[in-house]
């Protein structure tokens, strides 16, 4: 014969009761009332053969006056009339809600706090007037007050949240609201926050803890822009370029443009152009509307020709728009085409302006060009020291480039006393990055016994690695020590 499986009644303080007297000494009367009107304390106790007080709850009706004593009475525990404010409808109302909830989701967190879990408007306001910081989320659509601030919204089943008009996430991430497992109107990017903010501002060290917690909670903007933390360094973190691949495989999955786009530059070497012609049209809607991380790589895009038909001087136009707004990559990338007279006539004097403007917000490819700017007199007096001072920041966020030129400037003594252990320090940070330049000069010192003993095949070791890149005076040297590559 088949066995009853004889399940507990749990009460509010957690106890699971199977025999009458763990229900007397565990007793809540909501608890009861709950199971009472689903069919569950009728159930409990014919399974537990008390037949007279099962038939004794049959027997009862919800609409009786005294049902909270009758129920106390049947299960011998004292009713404190004064003490009682249980509301059967609410508990009634409370039992469908958890019933609904339990076939959607599996989730304690949320079942234990069936009464934080808003499923139409009226709720939400209801469970916000009772001061609650917590709300989850589960119906068609809601709309949040900005008014309640410091509170979390969790959704369920992914609602829509509408925010108040001219309102952004921005303005709910002032005031404290935050916003997990919802869908957003059409009109408003989830992923813009006041980490990104900030760091469009220039305000790197600040905006750094604020773009990694959005970062590690799924934000793939943010992860787009610690990408860009691990490239250019910005006076907060070190150049670390297998971090950022890290940063651009994990953000490639939410499928968000400016990421996608960040993942093929960086990560991909085929079908490159196959994803580039693929985003190209949402990062340019982007752009257009305002977007300064999307206007700077709309410039990239038709800067190589990734995507759309190469066009420097729709590249400069949208440089210069993200420039003006004080875009560090932007103002890079602008100077770059003012150098090389790419869309622009050429004009040295004002590729300095923006090296410097984003040398002078921690950027370290713009400290490493602006230096290179002062070494050869381009656009500005010539001033070796300077050089040295811009190659150093841009060399101690870890930029190759700047690594590798200052470590020239210590081999020739140029605005520094002449010290080959430090040319040979510098250079070989560079060449462990993988930096062709790099490579081919700690070769030159290890052939040359200059800052370091001489040695060979240290020598030949870092030739070979700079000439696997293609550097013409690696290969040079390597045929001069007899080596065939």
């Amino acid at each position: 014969m088949a066995r009853i499986i004889r399940f507990p009644l749990k009460m509010k303080n957690g106890a699971e009761v199977r025999s009458l007297d763990e229900l007397k000494e565990n007793f809540d009367l909501e608890s009861v009332l709950g199971y009472f009107t689903d069919g569950k304390l009728r159930t409990w106790l014919a399974d537990r053969y008390y037949d007279e007080k099962a038939e004794a709850v049959a027997a009862l009706s919800k609409d009786m006056p005294d049902l909270n004593a009758k129920l106390c009475e049947i299960l011998e525990v004292e009713y404190q009339a004064e003490a009682d404010d249980t509301d059967l409808e609410y508990i009634q109302k409370r039992n469908e809600k958890l019933k609904i909830l339990s076939a959607v989701t599996a989730d304690q967190d949320i079942l234990k706090n069936i009464d934080l879990v808003a499923m139409n408007q009226d709720d939400l306001y209801d469970i916000l007037d009772e001061g609650s910081d917590k709300v989850y989320l589960y119906g068609e659509k809601f709309e949040i007050p900005l008014g309640r601030k410091n509170t979390i919204y969790e959704g369920i089943n992914l609602p829509l949240v509408i925010l108040e008009n001219n309102k952004d996430i921005i303005n709910y991430e002032e005031a404290g609201i935050q916003f997990k497992k919802v869908s957003y109107e059409r009109r408003i990017n989830p992923y813009i926050t006041k980490g990104e903010k900030l760091f469009l501002e220039g305000k790197y060290k600040e905006a750094f803890p604020l773009i990694e917690e959005a970062a590690n909670n799924g934000n793939p903007r943010a992860m787009y822009i610690m990408a860009r933390y691990c490239n250019d360094g910005n006076e907060t973190v070190k150049i670390n370029k297998k971090e950022r691949n890290n940063w651009c495989e994990k953000a490639f999955r939410y499928k968000e443009p400016l990421s996608m786009y960040g993942y093929a530059y960086w990560c991909l070497k085929d079908e490159q152009s196959k994803l580039y012609s693929m985003i190209f049209n949402d990062i340019k809607s982007l752009a257009e509307s305002g977007d300064i991380l999307a206007q700077v790589i709309i410039g990239y895009m038709y800067e190589d020709g990734s995507g759309v038909e190469q066009d420097y001087a729709e590249a400069v136009k949208w440089y210069r728009k993200a420039a003006k707004q004080k875009n560090a990559n932007a103002q890079c990338s602008l100077s770059y085409m003012y150098a090389y007279g790419y869309g622009v006539a050429q004009d040295y004097a004002e590729a300095f302006k923006w090296f410097r403007k984003a040398a002078e917000q921690g950027d370290a490819i713009g400290q490493s060009n602006l230096g290179y700017m002062y070494d050869n007199g381009h656009g500005i007096e010539q001033d070796k020291a300077k050089a040295v001072e811009w190659y150093r920041k841009a060399a101690e966020q870890g930029d190759a480039r700047g690594q590798d030129n200052l470590g020239d400037m210590y081999y020739h003594g140029r605005g520094a006393a002449q010290d080959y252990a430090e040319a040979v320090k510098w250079y070989r940070k560079a060449a462990e990055q993988g930096y062709a330049y790099g490579q081919v000069n700690l070769g030159y010192m290890y052939s040359k016994g200059y800052g370091v003993t001489q040695d060979k095949a240290k020598a030949i070791e870092w030739y070979k690695k700079a000439a696997a890149q293609g550097n013409e005076a690696a290969k040079k040297n390597l045929k001069i020590l007899g080596v065939t590559i």
